[in-house]
């Protein structure tokens, strides 16, 4: 079956811009230049599962892992790599200078289970945001989770927290930008900024 036949079966994201290959081995090209390459495991659809292998790759970007989905549920592994400039301009279309690595061992959202083990390390860098060019701090992104909820920090290299999530395996989203994050992102920085929401 062709890749692009996907596109019958939900919308495709605006940041998508063409499909190739087939469903099985198939490749997204996304505005900005990264492409994103898929190989399916069919022993997996004998566990009702989709998924196999995936990988981004662009002018700065090689980052690959392992993917699973099936009805309610989510997994990731062996996700590991490096990302630059060009991820950012395929994912929000905006300049963004910042490189970084990413080692996400697991992540699991899956009937009840909330489990997440790994790291995502930014370098610092201007990026335009909501408009604005603003220097972002290095940063590291944690993510853990061993239990009833995945809790991922952000927190830059000088200790100050810039924000944490907190996501149930019941869809549920609990942020919290604190305001040294919020004033990185153009928001009101006076209070701590909490949002509750199901996804």
């Amino acid at each position: 079956m062709p890749a692009q036949t996907l596109s019958r079966f939900a919308p495709l994201p605006p940041r998508i811009v063409a499909l190739e290959g087939s469903a099985r081995d198939g490749r997204a090209r996304l505005a900005g230049g990264t492409t994103l390459s898929w190989s399916l495991d069919p022993l997996l659809l004998l566990t009702a599962r989709v998924g196999g292998t995936w990988r981004l790759g662009g002018a700065e970007t090689r980052v690959a892992g392992t993917a699973a989905l099936r009805p309610g549920g989510m997994t990731l592994g062996d996700v590991s790599g490096r990302f630059g400039p060009d991820l950012a301009a395929s994912i929000v279309g905006a300049p963004c200078a910042s490189r970084g690595s990413v080692d996400l061992r697991k992540l699991v959202l899956d009937r009840g289970r909330a489990v997440a083990d790994g790291e995502v390390d930014v370098d610092g860098g201007p990026c335009v945001i909501a408009g604005r060019e603003r220097d972002l701090p290095d940063t590291r992104v944690a993510l853990t989770g061993a239990g009833d909820a995945i809790l991922i920090t952000a927190t830059a290299a000088s200790g100050t927290a810039l924000a944490s999530a907190r996501i149930t395996p019941g869809r549920r989203l609990l942020l919290r930008i604190e305001p040294a994050g919020a004033a990185l992102a153009g928001l009101p920085s006076s209070a701590p900024i909490e949002v509750d929401t199901a996804f």
